[in-house]
């Protein structure tokens, strides 16, 4: 049975562990300037970044009405981006701590997409992306960090843990969207 510490996010109970293979230093590489591109975009634009990084895993179609685990502590927040999902076609869901995201992972239904804030109350978003990747079940959901931190360290954070996409807070609707679409797509 897994804990229900929320700090100790295993999955192993649920899923069977796969290896991930470490980022060589050329991926490293790309992942710093692909983030640097993303955080330079906010200091000349003055507003958010979004971004993907195009071909990181192959795709299946995309279903009908995704559904989308939306990983956010602040309810305003989390009631934005349920209307803007909902209006959108996704069926999204919320979890609000590490914990609730445990909970949503045991469900039957997996998440097609989980938007992941990296402030969370009990651990942060990265090292639940972490733990997602070295599953065999659910490694392979696609996940989209969308965050109020924007530095070049969060941004390649973000990519070397495994996000596919980066999307920093206030976003547009448009972009936040964008960025979806194209994390589902596989681009």
């Amino acid at each position: 049975m897994a804990s229900d510490d929320p700090t100790d996010l295993d999955f192993t109970a649920i899923f069977a562990k796969r290896e991930v293979a470490p980022v060589t230093p050329a991926q490293r590489a790309q992942i710093e300037s692909d983030a640097l591109i993303g955080a330079n975009e906010v200091k000349h634009g003055g507003f958010c970044v979004s971004m993907t990084r195009p071909g990181m895993r192959q795709r299946p179609p995309r279903p009908a009405n995704p559904i989308v685990l939306i990983v956010e502590d602040e309810p305003i927040t989390s009631k934005l981006l349920e209307r803007i999902l909902a209006g959108a076609g996704f069926q999204p869901k919320i979890a609000r701590s590490g914990k609730e995201v445990v909970e949503q992972l045991r469900l039957p239904q997996a998440p097609d997409l989980i938007l992941m804030d990296v402030m969370l109350p009990d651990i942060d978003g990265f090292k639940i992306v972490e733990r997602i990747r070295q599953h065999k079940v659910i490694g392979d959901i696609p996940v989209i960090m969308v965050s109020g931190r924007a530095e070049l360290a969060d941004v390649t954070r973000g990519f070397e843990v495994g996000a596919d996409g980066y999307v920093t807070k206030p976003a547009t609707r448009a972009a936040l969207l964008g960025v979806i679409e194209q994390v589902l797509k596989g681009a």
